[in-house]
C-alpha cells in the first residue's frame, strides 16, 4: 500500500491487489497489510506484493482519529476469504474467540497512532477479502489456542474474532523464540511450518520496558509497527542494527553488509548460504533472548 492509499479515511473503500498468501522466490513472506511505516509495496511477478524500503514516512496525521468511528468500522467489517485446507467459515465466525466489547485499549495508544494508518481494522485487498484474519483464527482454532503470550514481557494477550486481533501485534518467524508453547505457536503456511508470535501493546509503546541489542546496545524501535495485525516475517530480524546481526550463525563471518542491507524487510527472514563456510540457514533470525536484553 502506498502512502496515499494508507492515508484514506476508514469509510473509503480501498481497491487494491490481491492479498493472497504468496511465498517470494527468496523464501520470504510479506504481510498483506502489516508493513512498517516508510515501506512501499510493489507488484511481483506472481501477482502478489513485495514490501520495499521507502525514504518517505507515512503521514500520521491523516485518517480518522475518532475512537468511536474506529469501533463502528470494526464492527461492520466483512468476513470471507478462501482457505481450502481449513474450515475458514467456522474460523471467521469467531467460534472459540472473544468478540471485542471494550475499546478502551485504544486510549492506551500514543496520540499519533490513534488513526486508521496505525491500527488494523480490516483486511487489505479487494473489499471483502479477509484471508489474513481467517488464517490466524483457523490456525489457532486447530490447536485450541485463544490467547498468545508476548515474546518480550510474557504478558498474555486475548485473540479476538475481529480486528484488532490482539492488544498488540502478531508476526511469523521461521524459528521459535521460546520453548513456551504460548509464545511460539506452530502454524502452517503454504505447507511450511512457521511459528506465530506476539508483542503486546505495552512493549510496542516502550512505556515500561526497553529492548536493547546485546551486541551494540542499540535500542529496538517498535514505533513503526502497526497495532492489531499480522506480519508475515520476523519483526526482530527485520531491523538489524549492527554488522554482527548480519553474520553467519556458524562461522560468524559477514554475509550481508550492514551498510547495504536488503531491499525487503521480509528478506531478513529468508534462508541464506554463507559464502565462507557454505552453511545454509536463517542466519539473520535469532531467538529474542540470544540477541536482546530488557531494561526498565
Amino acid at each position: 500500500m502506498t502512502d496515499t492509499d494508507r492515508s484514506q479515511p476508514l469509510n473509503v473503500p480501498r481497491g487494491g491487489r490481491s492479498s493472497r498468501y504468496r511465498t517470494h522466490s527468496s523464501g520470504s513472506l510479506s504481510s498483506s497489510f502489516g508493513s512498517p511505516s516508510g515501506l512501499t509495496n510493489i507488484n511481483n511477478n506472481n501477482g502478489g506484493s513485495t514490501l520495499v524500503h521507502s525514504k518517505k514516512t507515512a503521514a500520521s496525521s491523516s485518517g480518522n482519529n475518532n475512537i468511536g468511528s474506529l469501533s463502528t468500522s470494526m464492527n461492520s467489517g466483512n468476513s470471507g476469504g478462501t482457505l481450502p485446507q481449513f474450515d475458514e467459515k467456522h474460523a471467521a465466525a469467531g467460534n472459540i474467540f472473544e468478540h471485542r466489547q471494550d475499546w478502551s485499549i485504544l486510549n492506551r495508544l500514543p496520540l499519533h497512532k490513534r488513526n486508521a494508518i496505525h491500527i488494523r481494522l480490516e483486511d487489505e485487498g479487494p473489499y471483502g477479502n479477509d484471508e489474513t484474519r481467517c488464517f490466524v483464527l483457523s490456525q489457532l482454532s486447530m490447536v485450541g489456542c485463544t490467547d498468545v503470550t508476548c515474546t518480550v514481557c510474557g504478558q498474555s494477550m486475548v485473540v479476538y474474532d475481529r480486528y484488532p486481533l490482539v492488544d498488540g501485534t502478531l508476526f511469523l518467524s521461521p524459528i521459535k523464540h521460546s520453548e513456551n508453547g504460548k509464545v511460539s505457536i506452530a502454524v502452517y503456511h503454504n505447507d511450511r511450518q512457521l511459528y506465530l508470535h506476539g508483542i503486546c501493546l505495552e512493549c510496542l509503546s516502550m512505556r515500561s520496558l526497553h529492548v536493547l541489542c546485546r551486541l551494540c546496545k542499540t535500542k529496538f524501535n517498535f514505533d513503526p509497527i502497526i497495532f492489531g495485525t499480522l506480519y508475515y516475517y520476523d519483526l526482530f530480524a527485520a531491523f538489524p542494527c549492527c554488522q554482527a546481526r548480519l553474520s553467519c550463525s556458524k562461522c560468524f563471518q559477514p554475509i550481508v553488509s550492514i551498510k547495504d542491507g536488503l531491499i525487503n524487510f521480509s528478506n531478513y527472514s529468508s534462508e541464506f548460504e554463507c559464502g565462507h563456510c557454505g552453511s545454509k540457514n536463517h542466519h539473520f533470525v535469532k531467538s529474542f533472548d540470544e540477541i536482546f536484553e530488557k531494561r526498565l
